[in-house]
């Protein structure tokens, strides 16, 4: 069928119309390196990282045009892919991803699907198109924040994600206002666990597991 702007009519498994929104709770905001964050086809330069803020600051449009996220009209990429939207957000530690927050316009600029990848930095519109996605979110029409669930034991070691948008619900251009992640963050272990595995036993080098052999001195052998 024909969706009408903010119907939640529209036909997929998942339940979406009880959001899960709990607030600041489980926040990876500081956990984003928000710097590097790498935005394809953002209207201006920074809207990419712009629109993931912390959580008191989700409703904020008082800047809407530097927040909204929009691809520009004289994109560098094909026609085709004026209404798609890359995002890779990478993470100062390791992540177990929980949902996935949005907020756009309650229009037919609204994301009408979302592709998440794990630990795909190397992803553009060409190479996207072909990856099988980790996760795919199919997005409501709301300009309500809607709290998208994913299963965490597919995102437990999450150094990056890579969000694929690859149209809007009708518009020519895709917008979104808010991006929020949960989950649980620890922190990326530099040193790397060394383990030594004996290939076989030598009987030389066990000789006082040898009834009556001789003690070392960490015992009182003879």
């Amino acid at each position: 069928m024909t969706p009408t702007p903010c119907s939640h009519e529209h036909d997929h498994d998942h339940d979406h119309d009880a959001p899960l929104v709990s607030g600041a709770a489980d926040s990876l905001y500081e956990y984003i390196d928000r710097d590097n964050v790498r935005a394809l086809n953002e209207a201006e330069e920074g809207m990419g990282k712009a629109i993931i803020k912390p959580w008191d600051s989700r409703l904020d449009t008082t800047q809407a045009a530097s927040q909204r996220f929009r691809p520009a009209n004289h994109s560098p990429y094909p026609v085709s892919s004026l209404q798609n939207i890359i995002l890779n957000p990478s993470f100062t530690g390791l992540v177990k991803l929980k949902s996935i927050l949005l907020r756009a316009p309650c229009s037919q600029e609204s994301p009408n699907s979302l592709k998440i990848y794990i630990n795909r930095d190397d992803l553009d519109f060409s190479t996207a198109a072909d990856a099988k996605p980790t996760h795919t979110i199919e997005c409501a029409q709301s300009n309500e924040i809607i709290e998208y669930p994913v299963k965490p034991a597919l995102f437990a070691n999450c150094q990056s994600i890579t969000l694929f948008i690859e149209s809007s619900w009708g518009a020519d251009v895709t917008t979104l206002w808010y991006l929020g992640l949960r989950g649980e963050w620890k922190k990326l272990s530099k040193n790397p666990v060394i383990t030594l595995y004996e290939a076989a036993a030598n009987p030389s080098d066990h000789k006082n597991a040898v009834p009556g052999a001789n003690m070392n001195s960490w015992g009182t052998g003879s």
